[in-house]
């Protein structure tokens, strides 16, 4: 039973009964409180048919609800498939026909509700009114599926990731018990669940770890950053998760409205890289302790981290977590422990059981063990690590590898530009070519002035061909940029090359 996630949350909720863990909108729950919740959801999935090993959907927004129904499925041995609930009804469809669950929770349907072949849609208040039993937690092995994340439902095939009851225990047992170099993830924290729980980051950061050690937390349901900054506020919040991209909002909320979180203790920055001087600015700021890290679903997701005992390095994520090993692989399939650049390829209790029913690409993606991330990065002798740029995003122009987040940099550094995104494009001549992409602060700023600036920093080798003019650069839920969208609406006509 230990083996079983909820089998750790109820454990902890024996031990502190009375221990307000849940701060919804309109409800708080205890522990006591929580496990009865649990309890009662469990059940009305049984009477739904529901068993060890069946897949339950979920697409429920951050809340008690959630918690309640992604726990109530591990604890009957079952397998919970979070879908983001802002998915449209085409794209939840097209996921719950590669997913086959037994059933849909959401908010406010009726049990009459089927979607695609029939599948009933549960509703999560009427499952909550279900007469609660005193459940055990069911017996499950360290290697069977506990939950499947998909990483791409609007475009491509979906993937569904399959991470099992150890993956997502030991992830969770790890991040509450020593990302803090010491400082426990107790009942003296509250952490802010900001980012989605349909996500591997917000689901093991900001929902698993905190609830395993006794820490509380409070829930925001869509990022407003003035609304995050007053949660912080007035709940007390002591530990905050956030991509880049929210914490430079919370930053311009707090330092616009002249507000300071004066009970943050902590903020972990994970899901896309960071500028340094967006760290430096949130630490004087906030008072708070920011703390870089690296994961993918694949990884459940913390597989690199930088403790609070781990010396800062400019552009580094930390080292490997416990029990984990990294490499780097060359072009030949050579695996380095330092240097680079080179694909970093992961080993260890992180890795996934692999792609749901996808064999082939689950092969393909992990191999004696070690699986491949897609990322290039280094390695120093410290075994700090330094993530250069995502594989498919690199660039080949004329022999010479580009890197776009080396060249974007040098253009984002520049006083007039807001945000800036490179993207290569095929090439009779040279292969690919690069272009940039610039939304400006100074709408008077010329592309000709732009490179010349550029040229300074960078290689001419590396100097974008063309400058591209947008109000904005599209960024995923993570905060990386989705230069796909940039390309696809882009006018690929000839314009000269730059030599």
């Amino acid at each position: 039973m230990k083996s079983n996630l909820a089998g750790r949350l109820w454990e902890t909720t024996l031990r502190s009964p009375e221990a307000v863990v849940l701060h919804g909108d309109d409800v708080d729950l205890t522990c006591a409180q929580l496990w009865q919740s649990i309890s009662a959801c469990a059940a009305h999935l049984v009477g739904e048919g529901v068993g060890v090993g069946d897949r339950v959907a979920l697409t429920l927004p951050n809340g008690p609800d959630f918690t309640v129904a992604y726990f109530a499925t591990l604890a009957i041995g079952a397998v919970a498939v979070p879908l983001n609930p802002l998915l449209t009804a085409t794209e939840v469809r097209r996921l719950l026909l590669h997913a086959r669950p037994r059933v849909l929770i959401q908010r406010g349907v009726t049990g009459a509700d089927t979607v695609e072949d029939d599948i009933p849609v549960v509703d999560v208040q009427g499952a909550l009114k279900s007469a609660p039993e005193a459940i055990v937690p069911a017996s499950v092995r360290n290697s069977d599926t506990a939950v499947i994340l998909y990483t791409s439902g609007t475009t491509g095939e979906p993937k569904g990731v399959e991470l099992t009851h150890e993956n997502l225990r030991r992830n969770a047992e790890w991040v509450g018990e020593s990302s803090l170099s010491g400082d426990r993830w107790g009942s003296h924290h509250t952490v802010l669940a900001a980012l989605p729980l349909s996500h591997s980051f917000g689901q093991t950061c900001l929902q698993n770890a905190p609830l395993l050690h006794g820490a509380s937390i409070v829930y925001l349901d869509g990022f407003d950053a003035e609304i995050a900054l007053d949660l912080v506020s007035r709940k007390s919040v002591t530990i905050l998760a956030a991509v880049p991209s929210m914490a430079q909002r919370i930053l311009e909320a707090g330092t616009q409205n002249r507000v300071s979180p004066d009970t943050l203790q902590w903020c972990l920055i994970g899901g896309a890289p960071i500028e340094p001087e967006l760290v430096d600015a949130f630490e004087a700021w906030s008072g708070a302790t920011v703390l870089e890290g690296y994961g993918l679903s694949e990884t459940s997701p913390v597989c690199v981290f930088r403790r609070p005992d781990t010396p800062r390095k400019a552009g580094s994520v930390g080292r490997a977590i416990d029990g984990v090993e990294l490499a780097l692989r060359e072009k030949d399939g050579a695996l380095l422990s330092c240097g680079g650049p080179g694909e970093l390829v992961v080993r260890g209790h992180v890795v996934m059981k692999g792609y749901y029913r996808d064999l082939a690409l689950t092969e393909q993606t992990i191999r004696d063990g070690w699986l491949a991330t897609g990322d290039v990065a280094r390695i120093d002798e410290a075994g700090l690590v330094y993530i250069v740029d995502r594989i498919k995003d690199v660039i080949l122009r004329h022999g010479y590898t580009i890197y776009p987040s080396e060249v974007e940099e040098v253009f984002r550094q520049h006083p007039g530009v807001l945000d800036a995104a490179v993207a290569g494009i095929p090439d009779e001549r040279v292969g690919e070519e690069i272009l940039v992409f610039v939304a400006r602060k100074d709408t008077t700023l010329s592309a000709d002035r732009l490179l010349s600036y550029a040229a300074d920093g960078i290689a001419s080798y590396k100097l974008p061909r063309k400058v591209v003019f947008c109000d904005q650069i599209p960024r995923g839920a993570k905060g990386q940029v989705l230069r796909d969208i940039l390309v696809g609406n882009l006018d690929t006509s000839p314009q000269g090359a730059i030599y």
